[in-house]
């Protein structure tokens, strides 16, 4: 009786490493995941017409029209792209600056293309035959 006590009691510790490791994966990487992926199911269900969107590509749009897989998005004036609801990386909210694109008008106070390539010397290519004439080549009596 007293060895079928210890044999049991060495299973369990044998097995508590097992136990140990499992618990360590569930709570450093299997419930984080579920609960972005919760998180993600959440955002594209609450997507609406109006909310202002990135995609998973890096393309920022307005929400025109949703279909149960599709989301129409309105990139630029007369530009409507149809992605899928999956490809929406995030929502953004209307306080965020999204419109940076006004911000390019600002480009017009820079130098014209003449003044910034001014600095990079005579653009046009030399005259043909003038780069032979100013090479050294060798004599045939120093190729020897």
């Amino acid at each position: 009786m007293f060895f079928l006590a210890q044999d049991a009691s060495s299973s369990l510790a044998s097995f508590l490493p097992l136990i140990l490791i499992g618990a360590f994966f569930w709570f450093v990487m299997i419930r984080p995941q579920r609960k972005r992926a919760a998180e993600r199911k959440q955002m594209i269900a609450s997507l609406g017409v109006g909310s202002d969107v990135v995609t998973i590509g890096g393309i920022h749009g307005h929400v025109e029209a949703l279909g149960d897989e599709w989301v129409d998005l309105l990139v630029t004036e007369d530009v409507v792209l149809r992605v899928a609801r999956s490809a929406i990386g995030q929502v953004v909210s209307n306080d965020d600056d999204l419109d940076d694109v006004d911000d390019l008008d600002d480009l017009d106070d820079l130098e014209s293309d003449e003044e910034l390539l001014a600095g990079l010397g005579d653009p046009t290519p030399p005259e043909a035959g003038t780069d032979d004439a100013s090479v050294d080549w060798p004599s045939e009596d120093d190729r020897t």
